[in-house]
């Protein structure tokens, strides 16, 4: 679903054979790009609804791109990994020893992050392991961050050292988190103990 009128009302896009989307990434010209689980990359130009496939082969998980041409894809499927595009989508290139995962985030052109677990500070070309992290990531500022899996973690040296906040139990683990401010965040936790996929979300301590 998108929407207008500052989420007032929402659509459903005209996205032909799209099979469900797990990330989307709209730039500030208006362009986006979508991925999902049928193998594909969707790029929209010229309109809200008019969205068109760019890439198949692998499930991607997470799309981010850095500008109108250089942007990045990934998968946590094994022996795919990373690819970038510098043409605005129309090719892409493997980025050679990079590791796979579910979730891109760039603070700058050149610091990004594959989750909490991975950092480059050149732009995507090498990525290194950081000190703790989660499979999803989110940032405040440039300075401060979480990152989730079981766990909530936080940084403040721009994701170099995470430091546990939150701790579940069994396998019940965090899918998303947001924050507004440095003060005021939520994550949505998955509990199989209560045979659902979600149960409400909760705010967060921001501290240690």
């Amino acid at each position: 679903m998108l929407f207008r009128s500052r989420g007032q009302n929402w659509f459903n896009p005209n996205t032909g054979n799209i099979g469900g989307e797990w990330q989307l990434d709209l730039l500030e010209d208006g362009t986006g790009y979508s991925t999902g689980y049928d193998l594909s990359v969707y790029k929209r130009t010229g309109g809200l609804d008019n969205w068109g496939s760019i890439f198949l082969n692998y499930n991607w998980s997470d799309v981010f791109f850095i500008d109108e041409m250089r942007g990045f894809i990934i998968s946590s499927d094994f022996g795919v990994g990373l690819y970038k595009t510098e043409d605005g989508g129309v090719s892409y290139q493997k980025v050679e020893n990079a590791p796979g995962g579910y979730d891109l985030l760039f603070l700058d052109s050149l610091t990004g992050f594959i989750g909490g677990t991975y950092k480059t500070t050149n732009g995507g070309e090498t990525w290194y392991a950081t000190n703790g992290g989660g499979i999803k990531v989110f940032f405040i500022n440039d300075s401060i961050g979480w990152s989730i899996d079981s766990h909530i973690y936080k940084t403040t040296d721009r994701g170099e050292n995470w430091f546990t906040q939150v701790q579940l139990g069994g396998s019940d683990s965090f899918t998303s988190i947001f924050f507004v401010d440095s003060l005021n965040g939520w994550a949505d936790r998955k509990s199989t103990r209560l045979n659902s996929s979600h149960i409400p979300l909760s705010r967060i301590p921001s501290s240690a």
